[in-house]
């Protein structure tokens, strides 16, 4: 399948959020060549882009500007992130920029499927499970909304084409907007709204694609997308995390780690510190566990 890929970036100061978008391009530019990468940002950040002539500029196949209003740069990341069907023409594939790609996205929808969207929780075995935050919950409640069987992460997301698609999307953003109304600005509990009121439209996207180590270490295993928690995990002072890395090292010498890259999908091991044995037989790092249990020293390429 052919994909038209989609970031989406408020970061009119080109920050460590620019940064990130940089380093997921890259790793999906070196996976898939041939893919079209969108950038869907702000009418400010696209002027930055321009005027400063960022890498960006040379790493995605069109840049769209949308004028979007909001007092915070979070909050206008995601007014476009709902409006992203809206905004961004054919079939698509959403990534938030705090994912990495190690492996080929083959993504195979159902013909009944106009979207796709993994779960938000898996067992220890990587099988989805329910399980969803008591805030979440209450802000289900306060505004009348409908819990879906499976709640969705909204880190990777694939749309159709189609009318029911579109129709999808403008009830996420809809339901998005509520949800600020309501004071939540996250747009992952307004995707499950959505979700909850038009369930047979949402098909289930396969973990491999929007893989969460943080959370379950087996997610590492067979991963073809890393998906890190940037806004909760980055750590840059002790870097832990590949993405850790990854940040810290373009904005050192200004380029991606590409071997680092390679050796944790080598190793099965997205991370860059020892997490004990277990963890590493969790994630199918099984050299890596191997090494721990001999007291030797995690080997990894040097930057």
């Amino acid at each position: 399948m052919d994909l038209r890929v989609c970031y989406v970036l408020a970061d009119d100061d080109l920050g460590r959020y620019a940064t990130m978008a940089c380093i997921s391009a890259t790793s999906l530019r070196r996976v898939h060549p041939g893919h079209e990468i969108v950038l869907l940002c702000d009418a400010s950040t696209a002027k930055a882009i321009r005027r400063t002539d960022h890498p960006l500029s040379r790493l995605c196949d069109s840049i769209i500007p949308a004028a979007v209003a909001g007092p915070t740069a979070a909050e206008r990341s995601r007014w476009l992130k709902t409006s992203l069907r809206r905004l961004v023409p054919g079939e698509l594939l959403y990534l938030d920029v705090d994912t990495v790609v190690i492996r080929p996205i083959e993504l195979e929808p159902g013909p009944r499927d106009h979207a796709l969207a993994s779960a938000d929780a898996c067992d220890h075995r990587g099988r989805p499970v329910q399980e969803v935050a008591p805030w979440v919950t209450q802000l289900f409640e306060r505004l009348a909304w409908q819990m879906p069987r499976l709640y969705r992460n909204a880190g990777a997301l694939f749309f159709r084409d189609t009318p029911t698609g579109h129709a999808f999307g403008e009830r996420w953003h809809a339901e998005w907007r509520r949800s600020v109304e309501a004071g939540c600005h996250r747009d992952q509990p307004a995707l499950n709204a959505a979700a909850g009121a038009m369930s047979g439209a949402v098909g289930l996207l396969p973990l491999r694609f929007n893989a969460m180590p943080a959370y379950r270490p087996r997610l590492a295993r067979g991963a073809a997308i890393y998906h890190f928690w940037a806004e909760q995990t980055l750590n840059l002072d002790h870097p832990s995390s590949l993405l850790d890395h990854l940040v810290q090292h373009y904005e050192q010498a200004g380029a991606v780690d590409e071997e680092t890259i390679d050796w944790c999908r080598r190793h099965s091991y997205p991370w860059m510190q020892r997490h004990g044995v277990r963890v590493a037989l969790r994630a199918g790092a099984y050299r890596v566990a191997a090494r721990a249990l001999l007291g030797k020293p995690l080997r990894r390429p040097r930057p």
